[in-house]
């Protein structure tokens, strides 16, 4: 075989161990499975639909900065910086899911929510610089800590007030 040939075979192989998987893949991405559907015994055996969950439960995260929060009702177990204290009047359930950037902001999403902590004692919040919490894409400043856990409760405007526990 000629020298031009060899390349060209060379070139094929690399890209037949490329496509079978030889590269490992970029950093930052993580390998997800997907999972039958589970069995419902109140449905016959057959699979529950994905908008309805088992049970309600914290999603645990490894990140201490990121939290979220699925329930059915408030005193489901919850675990994490954030914790929703009252959902929504005939919600079936409410989620919450909130975001440290350290030092300096907080950011939160809720659905179904009325009332919420955050437990600010959690975070290594620097004090000398200005600290945005932003709820639902709305911006405010949190002022220097007062006490360990912030509640704040949604009023019929949407905008979110803090509140005595």
């Amino acid at each position: 075989m000629n020298r031009p040939g060899m390349i060209l075979l060379r070139v094929a192989l690399l890209g037949g161990a490329v496509a079978a998987g030889g590269c490992p893949e970029p950093t930052g991405h993580r390998e997800t499975t997907t999972k039958p559907a589970p069995k419902d015994a109140s449905a016959g055996g057959r699979p529950r639909p994905a908008s309805q969950p088992a049970a309600s439960q914290p999603i645990s995260q490894p990140d201490p900065n990121f939290v979220s929060v699925r329930v059915r009702q408030v005193t489901d177990p919850q675990d994490g910086w954030l914790l929703i204290e009252a959902i929504g009047e005939g919600a079936p359930g409410a989620w919450a899911t909130g975001r440290f950037i350290p030092d300096r902001r907080i950011e939160i999403e809720t659905e179904n929510v009325e009332q919420f902590s955050i437990d600010i004692s959690r975070m290594a919040i620097n004090w000398d610089r200005r600290v945005v919490l932003r709820i639902n894409g709305r911006a405010s400043e949190l002022t220097r800590k007062r006490h360990p856990v912030v509640h704040l409760k949604q009023d019929a405007t949407g905008a979110w007030n803090v509140v005595k526990p």
